[in-house]
């Protein structure tokens, strides 16, 4: 891949901002009243023999649990309590080029938010709980309301337990930074099953689908100080549907899922060109490997529909990129024009074929 699914700059928690939304945060509504002592514990006595393999750990964690809010819940704990943030990556200018891993998080045991969500997500797939990650924006470490949003600077997670959607953030439950630029381990109540109405005064989806709010905040509202922002939620009506929503976005294969959240972040925020382009470059990417599979069973006549289908959006990723001034995009649509001019060169060759026949 060109680009990582999300570009991070992973503005994690700081006191500054603690203080800040304190008496906000305490309003969190959580399902902090039952009691995960015992799950809690277990998690947190996890054998060191196993802390290596995302399959054993995540067996033993889920060992005890009852029901799926338990798993999710030794989920949290353990990644909260043993995942360091990863600050150099933080601070480094650096974008990695391959994506992180939940095998990576656990043997280097650091990361920035993006493997903290990714780590979640494995092991939640791994139990069989829906789970997705959710790319955004974060009034965390280096806020500035005035910035300009042109890619997203943090991650978290949204679980379904009990057929209902949950928002949490592992990465700041683990911790935060302080005015050192240290990492502060700290584990963090709050960030876990946080109520959609209290976690956007700090957290902004790129995809307003996963506010969890029958009425989305605009990227305007989202940067107005919590009391403000506070009113705003608590004043907005009903306008969106959004388990309709989310319900077709799971009948979605993978893909189709990478595409859909852009389009819906860029509907939202339309300076994310860059990742517009890219999500349909790896869609394009993807429809080429069927073409290009020994035992795919196309036809002559589905082959070429396939590959007039990857022209197409090759065009679009290359239209994109056009509209983008940053070197990544400037780069990509080398890659994207060197596509085109071979997915047309393919399409004259299947047109020959079928006229042969």
């Amino acid at each position: 891949m060109l680009k990582q699914k999300f570009t991070e700059m992973n503005k994690i928690f700081h006191p500054v901002i603690q203080t800040i939304y304190l008496l906000l945060l305490l309003a969190f509504s959580t399902v902090n009243a039952q009691n995960f002592e015992k799950i809690d514990k277990h998690a947190l006595d996890a054998p060191k023999g196993i802390q290596n393999n995302i399959e054993k750990l995540t067996h033993y964690l889920t060992e005890p649990a009852k029901t799926d809010l338990e798993k999710v819940r030794a989920f949290y704990v353990w990644i909260a309590n043993n995942i360091e943030y990863d600050v150099k990556q933080f601070f480094s200018s650096v974008i990695p080029t391959d994506e992180i891993t939940a095998t990576d998080v656990l043997k280097s045991r650091k990361s920035v938010c993006q493997g903290y969500s990714v780590l979640l997500k494995s092991m939640c797939e791994i139990a069989g709980i829906s789970c997705f990650i959710v790319p955004g924006y974060s009034k965390g470490y280096g806020w500035n309301p005035k910035r300009k949003f042109t890619t997203s600077d943090h991650a978290w997670n949204v679980v379904k337990i009990n057929g209902e959607w949950k928002l949490l953030d592992a990465t700041w439950g683990s911790g935060y930074l302080n005015d050192n630029s240290k990492f502060e381990k700290q584990f963090e109540e709050k960030f876990f099953l946080s109520s959609p109405e209290t976690l956007i005064y700090s957290h902004l989806p790129s995809n307003p689908m996963w506010q969890l709010l029958e009425c989305p905040v605009t990227i305007e509202e989202f940067k107005k100080d919590s009391s403000e922002l506070k009113t705003i939620v608590e004043n907005k009506g009903y306008c969106f549907n959004y388990k309709d929503s989310i319900a077709r976005f799971e009948a979605l294969n993978p893909d189709e899922q990478q595409l859909q959240s852009a389009l819906s972040a860029y509907r939202f925020n339309p300076e994310l060109i860059d990742d517009v382009g890219f999500a349909y470059l790896n869609y394009a990417y993807e429809k080429t490997k069927l073409l290009l599979a020994e035992n795919g069973g196309l036809s002559n006549q589905e082959k070429y529909d396939l590959q007039k289908e990857v022209l197409e959006l090759y065009e679009i990723s290359r239209d994109f990129f056009k509209k983008s001034s940053s070197s990544i995009s400037k780069n990509a649509l080398e890659v994207v024009n060197e596509n085109i001019k071979n997915s047309q060169h393919n399409l004259e060759v299947f047109k020959k074929i079928l006229e042969t026949q």
